[in-house]
């Protein structure tokens, strides 16, 4: 269980990615709540899953032109999706 400041900072990211969804600039078929823990599971991937980077993408998991590659990656679906702030 989180820490109260803790979940609270991840409920105002929620109700964040919900007024997004209010406004039309996210899917209807999107959980904002699962796509705020897919989107934390993206930004750690280079930590938590080397091995699956490694073999997948054949790359160096700390290399730093992988992590800005996939912080790229990460961030053209997230503009995909509607979450960009432009």
């Amino acid at each position: 269980m989180l820490a109260a400041g803790g979940a609270q900072q991840l409920a105002g990211s929620v109700a964040e990615l919900r007024a997004l969804q209010e406004s039309g600039r996210l899917p209807a078929e999107v959980d904002p709540a699962c796509l705020l823990v897919m989107l934390m599971a993206a930004a750690m991937a280079t930590t938590t899953l080397p091995q699956v980077i490694e073999s997948v993408c054949d790359a160096d998991p700390g290399s730093p032109e992988f992590i800005e590659h996939f912080a790229d990656q990460v961030a053209a679906v997230a503009r995909h999706l509607g979450l960009d702030t432009a």
